[in-house]
């Protein structure tokens, strides 16, 4: 990964999330107008917003239109995600580099991204991102993607979430080769038990998860057609 040289990384204090992040993060995260129950156990509506059922029912009664819908991503995307970033990263970016930091903290928060240990699905001891980042390690916080896919001890990897990191790890990269580091063994028990395999790579790799690759490198070109950028050469 040539990150390190990127010469369009720029100081991220004007930054915004691009048209063609948010049209990945939709993608991710699909579009419901009534509320439901996510894998973490909060109520969410629209594009994974969590909110109160208090607040739903007070003010969407008869669930969310598409303007609703919209107004609620775009304030919590500029109250919320986009300065979390700003606050959280110490070195320029470039704008694929943002929209994936500002899609990651959208599913998992800020705390989180902030402290892994914070996770009560992961103990995030593995987990440096943001430091290797913030000592402008690129090549080795973008490796980084796929420890964020815990679903508990007993599911160490829900395979959506593991799309979205491998999306977000690629987007970042602007790369789909699969980075030599992800195939040293994973030294975690319960991911050789319910994966069968002994490294994400192999895991990703599998023919079990074509559909999967499929959809990654799919969702990941059609951020660069949007973005305007191309895949470069490793």
């Amino acid at each position: 990964m040539e990150n390190e040289l990127n010469d369009t990384r720029a100081c991220i204090a004007d930054y915004e999330i691009s048209p063609a992040g948010v049209t990945l993060l939709k993608k991710f995260e699909g579009l419901r107008t009534k509320p439901y129950i996510c894998p973490g156990g909060a109520v969410t509506v629209g594009y994974g917003q969590c909110i109160s059922q208090q607040k739903f029912d007070i003010q969407y009664p008869n669930g969310f239109s598409e303007r609703d819908v919209e107004d609620l991503l775009r304030s919590s995307l500029t109250t919320s995600y986009v300065p979390d970033i700003k606050r959280l990263v110490k070195v320029p970016l470039d704008q694929k580099e943002f929209d994936m930091l500002v899609s990651l903290d959208y599913n998992i928060g800020a705390t989180v991204l902030r402290d892994p240990t914070k996770d009560v699905k992961n103990d995030g001891k593995n987990i440096e991102m943001l430091p290797l980042l913030n000592d402008s390690r690129y090549e080795e916080a973008s490796l980084e993607f796929p420890k964020f896919t815990k679903g508990g001890p007993e599911r160490p990897y829900y395979r959506g979430l593991l799309k979205r990191r491998m999306t977000e790890m690629f987007v970042f990269r602007n790369s789909t080769t699969m980075p030599e580091a992800l195939r040293s063994p994973i030294e975690d028990d319960n991911f050789r038990r319910v994966t069968k395999c002994d490294s994400i790579a192999k895991y990703w790799e599998e023919s079990g998860q074509q559909n999967l690759r499929d959809e990654a490198i799919s969702l990941y070109k059609a951020y660069n057609d949007q973005s305007g950028s191309s895949e470069t050469t490793r």
